[in-house]
């Protein structure tokens, strides 16, 4: 749990609990490290920014969260970016993004769990209206046509997303491979996208 502002580093880590940064000034760097489920911690979630925070995940893997939890929340205010990260094995939603968030030449798949009936799961998620700005590039996502979406952005929880850039990335699976709903009071940009059956 890190809220004091300042930089801090994790480095060459195995964590089967949160890593939970709340805060404006705030800054989290994890490099070379392992996400393992079923994850403890306060929210249950591998990666939580909040307030301000900012957490920078590079080379690192995330596996097998369980029902009800999320390789990553970015809560409104908060900001990710993830590099080269594997994320599988899930069972629930992926990334779940309600504040700014980059995904960058990082891979989705290819086991992620069945749904459970009744189920809204996708890979990366953002259906708040706190995000400002969304990024998905260079990423390949293979996953069963099971789950609801690969990349799911629709603004359910208020006036929509900011900025959303979807760039050189390959979709396969989902029910959508990607589902992108109206009432953002920003802009979406998508270009040189690759689907595969």
């Amino acid at each position: 749990y890190f809220n004091t502002p300042g930089t801090y580093y994790v480095n060459n880590r195995l964590m089967r609990s949160d890593l939970y940064v709340d805060g404006p000034g705030t800054v989290v760097h994890v490099k070379n490290s392992r996400f393992v489920g079923p994850l403890t911690g306060i929210l249950s979630y591998a990666v939580v920014a909040r307030h301000g925070a900012h957490v920078i995940v590079e080379d690192t893997e995330f596996k097998g969260a369980t029902y009800d939890q999320a390789f990553s929340k970015t809560e409104t205010g908060g900001r990710v970016d993830f590099y080269r990260v594997w994320a599988h094995g899930g069972a629930d939603d992926g990334f779940v993004v309600a504040g700014d968030a980059h995904v960058e030449d990082s891979y989705f798949g290819p086991d992620w769990l069945e749904p459970s009936t009744g189920r809204h799961t996708d890979a990366v998620q953002s259906s708040n209206g706190g995000v400002t700005s969304l990024t998905i590039k260079n990423n390949s996502f293979d996953l069963p046509w099971s789950i609801n979406s690969a990349l799911f952005v629709e603004p359910f929880f208020g006036n929509g997303p900011g900025t959303v850039v979807i760039e050189h990335n390959s979709f396969s699976g989902g029910g959508y491979s990607v589902y992108v709903g109206d009432g953002n009071s920003g802009q979406h940009k998508i270009d040189k996208v690759r689907f595969k059956d």
